[in-house]
């Protein structure tokens, strides 16, 4: 029992600390004022690009097929200036119709779609477009899905009633 309660607690705080995929938790090309947020983590990477790393993967049921696949993505956005960050760390009503924007539009994508001719490549150019639309202070230059996983959902058997 003991070992147990031992193993979950490290699996809880091994799932609990971020992970940074930037390789390095300095990154001097920003100031030096604190600017992490609740959302999404500010990444400035070997090309003095500014990234934000949304913090969850995002689960998605896909389009298509009566819900059978789910998308699991992790999203960076490539911004073209830090007031763009601003914009979306001051104002926490806009960062979650933008979050909420992301979850429909990869929604209704089939996976058909998105596997087949390009279709993850449409849905980060929609994704761009889509969300540019409501900012105003910069612009997001590129979506980057850092990790990207297809499952099918098999359906439950039914169990008869006694």
């Amino acid at each position: 029992m003991a070992l147990a309660v031992v193993f979950f607690v490290a699996a809880y705080l091994a799932i609990a600390q971020p992970f940074d995929f930037s390789g390095s938790r300095e990154n001097p090309e920003l100031p030096d004022t604190d600017i992490s947020t609740a959302g999404f983590d500010i990444i400035a990477d070997e090309d003095q690009r500014l990234i934000l790393h949304l913090k969850p993967s995002f689960i998605v049921n896909l389009d298509g097929l009566d819900g059978r696949f789910v998308m699991k993505v992790l999203v960076q956005l490539e911004v073209n200036n830090l007031a763009l960050v601003d914009e979306l760390n001051n104002n926490t009503a806009k960062y979650y119709r933008m979050i909420d924007e992301l979850l429909t539009t990869m929604k209704t994508y089939s996976y058909s779609e998105l596997v087949y001719r390009g279709g993850v490549t449409r849905l980060k150019e929609e994704l761009r477009r889509r969300l540019n639309r409501n900012l105003q202070s910069g612009s997001i230059v590129r979506v980057i899905f850092k990790q990207l996983y297809f499952s099918e959902q098999l359906p439950r058997r039914l169990v008869p009633a006694r």
